[in-house]
């Protein structure tokens, strides 16, 4: 059995958890410093930032790291004496049974029974968070079983079974990411930050000033246990970070201009805007070319005008020779000269040359900052495999060798996800498989992506959920989002969606609870 993030057990042949539908992972280990639970697929601690997957942590189970070893025969008798008083809990338990009535009508009489849906997989409250949520005008996703709301431009969040974590009192939230999320308050003319815990506490105090990105505010989630904080005074024209662990201690002084997230235990800084970017590690040491060798990343670096991509520790793979390029996604990189795209594998050979367009090139072409048509933009990624590119104004995909895996016969098409594309013929969306067979037909007006077995699709402008077959789960009743909208996707098992206005959320079952508005004369509007 395996263990979904919020621990249910799972059959070992599922991807996805029945009970809340969250996302299943292998097996899970204990944190060697401070005992924190982590999953397998994660390189450090999400309390401490500790690195896990030394030699002598094991991910047999959750508690290998602290269970002491036996004698077997120490073993054999406690299993024995165990096996005895089950036994004779069981046949207790199977008397009080039998000497009962426990007729169907009994059952049906239940009070209890009566007002509670019978499914021991259900593991939340539609009605309890349609409760929470009536009257937002704004509902966030489920993350780490928390998903924020907002109410009277204030936000706060619920959890999966109706409970208030933090009332709406925040000015702008973001997501948990690591047991944090970012919350911050307006304060003149200003937003200053913090973080709170799954409990709505304010573990890290609201005393950062928020960081100021080219759409406004921007929120710094927690990376590998730290995150980077702005301790600039009021002297300061500019930020200067530092980073903090997830209690609030300032584990690395503020003397950056410009930082990065941590990605393997190492970060990208720069001491000026200026400075050439250099990394560090979690207790702030500037690492030297000679450290940086353990380190395979690939990162991009400008010569001149030019892109290339060079290791950690200097040793350049692809020269300055493009006008763009995109990191990598499945061991291949975007590359781009003047407007057509290419991509290169990890040892920098250019296995698909920069003869493809990118999609946006073909939407009323791309325009640069001077209002220049064919400027460079943005291409797909790899994803399970594939890749979608334009060739004369058709949608297709290649596969890491370059090969044509499914011809270019769409006007438009979106990436793979859990083995399915969505692509465009007529003006309408459908579905295709890897091997390029049309699996649902195109008959939407708009869809999204796969994501725990459905998706979001928009038909006759109404919105609902199919699965992979095709079939409806969850019925076209549902408001459509405006044309610059996304879909809602499902996170762990729930999706939100609207009514008339109302906000809610519908489990994969199609089953809804929300509150609509009514008028005087008592109609739903």
């Amino acid at each position: 059995m395996k263990q979904c993030i919020n621990g249910h057990l799972v059959d070992d042949s599922s991807n996805f958890c029945p009970q809340c539908g969250a996302e299943v992972f292998g097996h899970s280990l204990f944190c060697p410093h401070c005992g924190q639970k982590c999953w397998a697929n994660e390189n450090f601690c999400i309390k401490c930032g500790t690195p896990l997957h030394s030699k002598n942590i094991s991910t047999h189970n959750a508690t290998s790291q602290f269970v002491n070893t036996k004698p077997k025969t120490t073993m054999y008798i406690v299993a024995a004496v165990c096996a005895v008083v089950l036994l004779g809990i069981g046949g207790f338990i199977g008397w009080k049974y039998l000497s009962k009535d426990h007729s169907f009508k009994k059952i049906a009489d239940s009070k209890v029974l009566s007002n509670v849906h019978i499914s021991r997989s259900e593991d939340y409250s539609l009605k309890k968070i349609a409760e929470v949520v009536n009257g937002c005008n704004n509902l966030g996703d489920f993350h780490e079983g928390r998903a924020w709301f907002c109410k009277n431009e204030k936000c706060g969040f619920v959890d999966k079974k109706g409970n208030v974590i933090v009332p709406a009192k925040y000015c702008s939230v973001a997501d948990f990411k690591e047991g944090r999320a970012w919350v911050a308050n307006e304060e003149g003319d200003e937003y200053w930050c913090g973080y709170i815990d799954l409990d709505g506490k304010e573990v890290v105090p609201i005393k950062y000033r928020a960081a100021l990105g080219e759409g406004g505010y921007s929120d710094i989630s927690f990376s590998e246990g730290l995150a980077a904080v702005d301790r600039r005074t009021d002297n300061d024209d500019s930020p200067i970070y530092g980073y903090i662990d997830k209690m609030g201690n300032e584990v690395i002084p503020a003397k950056f201009r410009d930082v990065e997230d941590f990605r393997n235990g190492i970060a990208s800084v720069r001491f000026d805007f200026d400075d050439p970017a250099v990394y560090i590690d979690k207790t702030g040491k500037v690492l030297t070319a000679k450290e940086l060798k353990s380190h395979h990343e690939i990162v991009t670096f400008w010569q001149g005008d030019k892109m290339g991509l060079k290791h950690l520790d200097g040793n350049v793979v692809v020269p300055g020779e493009y006008d763009i390029i995109q990191n990598y996604s499945e061991g291949m990189a975007a590359v781009c000269k003047g407007n057509r795209w290419g991509y290169v594998d990890s040892f920098g050979n250019n296995i698909i040359p920069c003869s493809y367009h990118s999609r946006l090139f073909y939407d009323n072409g791309v325009m640069d900052d001077w209002g220049e048509y064919g400027a460079p933009d943005e291409a797909n990624d790899f994803h399970e495999g594939l890749v979608m590119i334009m060739k004369n104004g058709k949608a297709g995909f290649l596969d890491k060798q370059g090969k044509v895996a499914i011809s270019f016969l769409y006007e438009r098409a979106k990436d793979f996800s859990e083995g399915f594309a969505a692509v465009k013929k007529a003006g309408k969306w459908g579905f295709i498989n890897k091997e390029g067979k049309n699996v649902i037909p195109c008959q939407y007006d708009k869809v999204a992506s796969f994501r725990e077995g459905l998706v979001a699709v928009v038909k006759n402008g109404k919105s609902g959920y199919i699965n992979t077959k095709g079939k409806e789960i969850v019925p076209f009743i549902y408001d459509k989002p405006e044309d610059w909208e996304p879909l809602h996707d499902f996170h762990e098992g729930l999706a939100v969606v609207r009514k008339n206005g109302a906000c809610g959320y519908v489990d994969k079952k199609g089953k809804v609870h929300l509150i609509l508005f009514r008028n005087l004369n008592n109609r739903i509007i």
